[in-house]
């Protein structure tokens, strides 16, 4: 688990990118560098909100079996509205106009560093966030070298090289958090994820010996983490009880080699009258199932 106060550390460092491009911006007039603060400053307030976010989701409420789990999933989704909010604000103030190119290199300059700085700070933490941290430092440290690119063309009467630059972190942006939002909201509708067949799950567990039948499958998320399954077994009702135990294992041991560790799978006979399991606890198949 990566400290809170790197995270910390990394959304300073973007406050501080930000800053230093609203600078030289308001100097310059240059839609790449209003389009690289509002970047930053929109990516810093998304670090923010994400961290108490992760903080709110671990507390244990009062009612119900889950933490706040889903508090992560919701964030995603407002964050995606924030950053589709900044794109929308970047492509509305892009003008083509004369600009001081030698600002957007000197801004530059000082962006990247501090982005390398930050991937430096996380290089060694192979957590699931630090990674995607990790890989947007590096395309903010795309982003500023094409903003430097763009003063240095710019500089030689290409004033459309800064529009340009602008136009492509914005439209970044946009499809982003687009991507951020379709995922957020499949989470939310208990969708399954896209890497999971339902279909083909189904028919492999109709294969393994002892399945009759397998009905009321779901398959559904409750975080972008764990993946939840469940479905009744209809089996041979020559199994005993030992051996209906051990399909249902296999059931399992099939679920998790797809990756799905969070089962819940209620067992049924396929028959309507008396079988081995009715016979092994001396009762009623009807009795047996409400045991």
């Amino acid at each position: 688990m990566t400290r809170p106060g790197k995270f910390l550390l990394v959304t300073l460092l973007n406050v501080l990118i930000a800053l230093v491009m609203y600078h030289y911006y308001t100097l310059s007039g240059s839609s790449a560098l209003f389009a690289e603060f509002v970047h930053n400053a929109c990516d810093s307030l998304c670090l923010a909100v994400a961290a108490l976010a992760s903080v709110v989701s671990t507390i244990e409420p009062k009612r119900g079996s889950y933490r706040y789990t889903r508090a992560e999933t919701l964030t995603a989704l407002l964050n995606s509205a924030i950053v589709a909010f900044a794109a929308l604000t970047i492509l509305s103030h892009i003008r083509i106009g004369i600009v001081a190119g030698n600002y957007m290199v000197i801004a530059a300059s000082i962006a990247v560093p501090a982005n390398l700085a930050g991937y430096a700070f996380l290089r060694r933490d192979e957590s699931l966030n630090a990674r995607a941290v990790r890989l947007h430092l590096m395309i903010d440290c795309l982003f500023s070298a094409a903003v430097a690119f763009a003063g240095l063309a710019v500089s030689e009467g290409w004033y459309w090289m800064d529009v340009a630059v602008a136009g492509v972190i914005a439209v970044h942006m946009l499809i982003h958090s687009l991507k951020i939002a379709k995922r957020s909201i499949s989470i939310l509708m208990q969708l399954p994820p896209e890497n999971v067949d339902v279909e083909e799950i189904t028919r492999e567990i109709g294969e393994v010996p002892g399945v009759r039948d397998v009905h009321h499958v779901h398959v559904w998320q409750l975080d972008e983490f764990g993946v939840h399954f469940e479905c009744h077994l209809k089996l041979d009702c020559e199994l005993r009880l030992r051996e209906a135990d051990e399909v249902r294992k296999s059931v399992e041991s099939l679920l998790k080699r797809k990756g799905i560790n969070h089962t819940t799978i209620q067992v049924e006979c396929s028959c309507d009258g008396f079988c081995s399991f009715s016979r092994a606890l001396q009762v009623p198949f009807r009795q047996c199932r409400s045991q």
